[in-house]
């Protein structure tokens, strides 16, 4: 998503229940396509809203001006991993400065969500006796991630019923094993029997009068798996602004 840089000029016809504006001088970073909408603050006559997300194409007007070149190794990633990718540099007709490198995203599969990361902080320099040099581009992805049924609520219910059941089960055993206990240990047996009963009920309504969807699994999905474009633009610091740029691709398992 870019946002109109200050001093853009918005003109629009229309007052009441419709209007018609015309934005100019969007600036985006990088090449590629480009989301974007416009929003609406409101006032006191208006209520805020914002409009459908349209693709914005951005294209490089400096070509590459053939001063240097610049190379980039290809990944092969799971989502939830990173990586680096491997910039190289090299001169063409001697030249000599400082290469400063960015990098984008600018094609994935279809409805791809959670897209990949791209950044890059380093630079080369390039000189008469320093003819090649290299970077890297660091890129990261987006990990899928599951909670299980047993960290959820209501996932030990079974096991209340479990622990209330052997208590009354526990009871009937020494009930038939002790036959001539004396009447007031088979009075104290009794209600030890019948905490051990109580118990069970206890805790089977206890686990039933949860919501059963809380034992589902509950996952949140990752980068999406396909092949993905990146592009890496390089700007020199020399006067002319000598440009380089190469695309690399990045494979997410």
């Amino acid at each position: 998503m870019n946002t109109c840089p200050a001093g853009v000029t918005i003109s629009s016809t229309g007052i009441r229940k419709a209007a018609l504006a015309t934005v100019t001088g969007i600036a985006v970073a990088g090449s590629g396509t480009h989301d974007v909408s416009a929003s609406y603050d409101g006032d006191a006559v208006i209520a805020p809203s914002v409009s459908a997300t349209i693709p914005l194409t951005a294209t490089d007007t400096d070509t590459d001006t053939g001063a240097y070149a610049i190379s980039a190794t290809s990944l092969t990633l799971a989502a939830g991993q990173s990586g680096l990718s491997t910039i190289t540099a090299s001169s063409i007709t001697g030249y000599a400065g400082t290469i400063s490198l960015s990098c984008s995203v600018t094609s994935g599969p279809a409805g791809a969500i959670h897209l990949p990361t791209c950044t890059t902080g380093q630079t080369v320099t390039l000189s008469s006796s320093v003819t090649e040099g290299t970077a890297t581009v660091q890129v990261g992805t987006t990990p899928s991630t599951t909670v299980t049924a047993a960290a959820l609520p209501g996932a030990n219910s079974e096991r209340r019923w479990v622990l209330g059941g052997s208590g009354a089960a526990l009871g009937c055993v020494i009930m038939m094993c002790a036959p001539r206990i004396r009447r007031k240990w088979l009075t104290s047996l009794s209600t030890f029997l019948l905490a051990g009963v109580l118990g069970s009920i206890l805790g089977c309504a206890a686990g039933s009068s949860r919501d059963s969807s809380s034992n589902q699994l509950a996952a949140s999905s990752g980068t999406t798996p396909g092949a993905y474009v990146l592009t890496v633009s390089a700007v020199g610091s020399d006067t002319a602004k000598a440009r380089a740029s190469t695309t690399f691709t990045l494979t997410v398992r």
